[in-house]
């Protein structure tokens, strides 16, 4: 079975040089795609038939060139399902959806035609699910074209195709079970932990919550500044500093079962070398960034590590780190935050950086780990300076059609942002939105970027709920 995970990206030119540069910086940014669980213990079919948030849903070709709409974590797996597939010898239109997320109505409307077409509801429920049955109404089934009609009387030949034995061999490994009645019936519902994904992310495992250091109320709100070590190729890398890990808690935060953050990375602080992210949070330009999070109204919750004084992130980005590092924010919000004794999930996940965090985040986005499909947005605050950063971001997004990347850069003949920045914009991709600097009447320093663009960032989020 093909292993190369190359097939998603259309150009081969930009394919090429995003592979170099990614081998040759970010060492972790490849890997076997981890599915992600959203039931627990998970496995096999699907329990929770709930339908998903409206912005949990997006959009995937399907066969005849429809667009198939999908749980977000289903159409993840299903691109890398599809793309192994593919280097596997399975080609188009095999394997593409015929059929995905059904509302409660689009349910009843086929339950009462499979009634009239088989005369019995006993019959009926062996093919379609009455409503509030259904697994189509989570978004995470699929019915796959196997290369006939998907049709009960087509079952016996529809067991032969290469296309299903495919999937009879391979699906599991993507988060795909299967109902055994419809052969082209898959259902994306992979284990919350399984001897593979331990194998492959030793870093994944449960883990204890990291000590709470201290807790501030100003600015409204709660910010727990919790004890994680990112190790000695982060924080204690040149000078001593104290590990630690801001989270803010907006004021009026509502618990949810799944907690949608934003991650933010810091810049070089070279003339600050015992700046943890408590005193970051403090400085001239930075000091409103808890505050706009509050403004926006967004049930959202910010997380910061201290990194470097060149951002280094030490095992944040290595391989399994970022799943590490999510466990233990999520261990301190349910030791310390607004979700004791309760279990929730990662939801919506946005990345965001300054100056040097750039390369950190560029890691996070590109490498192959369980959070890296709850990515929805990137935001970058003037911070591509690495040779390399337009076309491997180009390649991203190209590969993850259904997130956007903000790219925000002066444009001035000493920035070292500038010229990564406009090779990103010459890739004309539709999800991507790069903004030269100073705008028309405006003048700003590279400090003042991640705080001019913050609160119409987190407030053009549509898929983030409202406190």
């Amino acid at each position: 079975m093909n292993r190369s995970g190359s097939a998603l990206f259309e150009a081969p030119l930009v394919h090429e040089l995003v592979q170099h540069f990614e081998w040759e910086a970010d060492t972790n940014a490849a890997g076997t795609f981890i599915p992600v669980a959203v039931e627990r213990p998970g496995g096999g079919r699907i329990r929770d038939k709930r339908p998903p948030r409206p912005s949990d849903i997006v959009y995937v070709p399907g066969v005849g060139g429809r667009k198939i709409p999908l749980h977000r974590l289903a159409a993840a797996a299903w691109r890398a399902l599809v793309d192994e597939a593919r280097a596997d010898g399975i080609a188009a239109p095999l394997l593409l959806p015929v059929s995905g997320f059904r509302s409660p109505h689009h349910q009843a409307e086929l339950w009462r035609q499979a009634l009239l077409r088989y005369g019995s509801p006993a019959i009926a429920r062996r093919y379609v699910a009455p409503p509030g049955g259904s697994a189509h109404q989570s978004g995470r089934a699929i019915d796959f074209y196997l290369g006939g009609r998907n049709d009960s009387r087509n079952i016996p030949h529809l067991r032969t195709l290469p296309a299903y034995q495919w999937l009879v061999d391979y699906a599991a490994d993507f988060g795909f079970y299967p109902y055994s009645v419809e052969p082209w019936h898959w259902e994306y519902n992979p284990p919350a932990s399984s001897p593979e994904m331990e194998t492959s992310q030793p870093l994944t495992q449960p883990v204890s919550s990291p000590s709470l250091i201290k807790v501030e109320d100003q600015p409204i709100g709660s910010t727990l500044y919790v004890n994680i070590d990112l190790g000695p190729e982060g924080p204690t890398s040149d000078k001593p500093i104290r590990p630690m890990t801001g989270i803010f808690i907006p004021q009026n935060y509502r618990p949810q079962p799944q907690i949608d953050l934003i991650l933010y990375l810091h810049g070089f602080h070279l003339d600050r070398p015992n700046l943890t992210i408590e005193t970051y949070w403090r400085l001239p330009f930075f000091r409103d960034l808890r505050e706009r999070v509050n403004s926006s109204q967004k049930n959202v919750i910010l997380v910061s590590p201290t990194l470097g004084l060149r951002s280094q992130a030490g095992w944040l980005t290595s391989p399994g780190g970022f799943d590490r590092y999510l466990d233990l924010v999520l261990a301190a919000l349910t030791t310390y935050g607004p979700y004791k004794g309760q279990s929730p999930t990662i939801g919506n996940n946005i990345l965001a950086c300054h100056s040097g965090g750039g390369k950190a985040m560029k890691v996070l986005a590109l490498s192959n780990q369980r959070s890296t499909p709850l990515i929805r947005e990137c935001w970058g605050f003037d911070c591509m300076y690495n040779c390399g950063d337009g076309l491997a971001w180009a390649g991203w997004v190209n590969s993850n059609p259904n997130v956007k990347l903000y790219n925000y850069y002066l444009n001035t003949p000493k920035s070292g942002t500038r010229v990564e920045s406009k090779v990103l914009q010459s890739q004309n991709q539709p999800n991507v939105t790069v903004v030269a600097l100073p705008l028309p009447g405006q003048s700003i320093s590279h400090d003042q970027v991640p705080i001019t663009f913050w609160l119409p960032r987190i407030q053009g989020a549509s898929f983030l709920l409202a406190r």
